[in-house]
């Protein structure tokens, strides 16, 4: 059994997107869900899972990358529908900063970024 079903983390990031919400001043309602970026989901789930986050790391994988692999392929082969892909391009992006642990670290520079949120019911 994977990782992924052995730690239910399918289950566990679809909890993470469900508690998205948007803020109480915003115009977008038409829009859906927000979405959260990879690293977003993997910063939450380390704060809310860190014995499971631990054991993906022993792996020697980052946690992002895990997840960003694992949601596209479940998402191709259509094992998941709920969870909706995106793509941010970079293009005119010259920094994000992800905060989380240790000052300075999260900051990329990618070609892009995947996202994620629920599909609308």
């Amino acid at each position: 059994m994977s990782n992924w079903e052995q730690l239910s983390i399918g289950q566990k990031i679809t909890r993470i997107l469900e508690d998205v919400s948007l803020p109480k001043e915003h115009h977008f309602e038409d829009f859906g869900r927000p979405f959260l970026t990879v690293y977003q989901i993997a910063i939450e789930f380390e704060k809310r899972y860190p014995e499971d986050a631990k054991v993906l790391r022993e792996n020697g994988d980052f946690i992002y990358r895990y997840f960003a692999n694992e949601l596209s392929q479940r998402i191709k082969n259509k094992t998941i529908s709920h969870i909706e892909p995106a793509w941010l391009s970079a293009q005119s992006i010259q920094e994000i900063a992800f905060h989380y642990g240790e000052p300075g670290q999260g900051n990329l520079r990618m070609e892009g970024f995947s996202m994620f949120r629920l599909r609308r019911d």
